[in-house]
């Protein structure tokens, strides 16, 4: 099972939530599994961080999405890179399986 993040990934709430969203791949697994993100951007020298959690998904759905949404006040940049990072929970199992890329927020 593998799943990527959308590049670009929209910017929402004055900029303090990134609607991470991306492509969903089985390779044979079966069962339902939910994806937790975080998305990271160094803005200004301050470190900017949003997570999420998606619902729970099964076989043979494609696609996955969940709402990262910042503490407080803090904003992203639009137009900047950041770091997004996703963990798939196999709900049966317990197996993670992380995976990180960079993204382009706007």
């Amino acid at each position: 099972m593998r799943a990527n993040f959308d590049d670009p990934l929209r910017l929402d709430n004055g900029n303090r939530r990134v609607d991470a969203a991306g492509p969903l791949v089985w390779n044979g697994q079966t069962g339902e599994c939910e994806i937790a993100v975080t998305i990271t951007q160094n803005v200004n020298g301050t470190t900017v961080t949003a997570t999420g959690d998606s619902g729970d998904y099964r076989a043979p759905s494609d696609r996955w999405d969940a709402d990262a949404d910042t503490r407080d006040h803090e904003q992203f940049q639009s137009g900047a890179t950041a770091q997004a990072v996703g963990i798939i929970t196999l709900k049966s199992s317990g197996h993670k399986i992380q995976w990180s890329q960079p993204v382009t927020l706007q």
